[in-house]
């Protein structure tokens, strides 16, 4: 085949792998409308450490079902990216409080 090709040669690259630090976490919402809280909620998530700096990850089917529950419980209308901002900005924090 290198032949078929007319190679000569190649370029060796090296590589390694960079390991992050990953921690299963939860946090007790109180999630509010207007002042009024519709949902107490144990949010599950995700951490990813690197260098300093920390990521949240949400699971994305947890964040469907909550969504769901929202517009249920209060007919409030929320996307789902803004959903997840909120509480990924909360989950961070020392706040307890998600007003949407």
């Amino acid at each position: 085949l290198l032949a078929e090709f007319n190679i000569t040669g190649w370029h060796y690259l090296t590589s390694h792998h960079c390991y992050r630090t990953v921690q299963q976490s939860e946090k007790n919402l109180n999630l509010y409308i207007n002042k009024e809280m519709i949902i107490n909620k144990t949010i599950p998530f995700k951490t990813v450490s690197n260098n300093g700096a920390t990521t949240v990850i949400l699971e994305h089917d947890f964040c469907v079902m909550l969504k769901e529950e929202i517009e249920k419980q209060s007919g409030y209308f929320i996307s789902l990216e803004k959903l997840k901002t909120r509480l990924k900005n909360i989950l961070l924090s020392d706040q307890s409080e998600v007003l949407l």
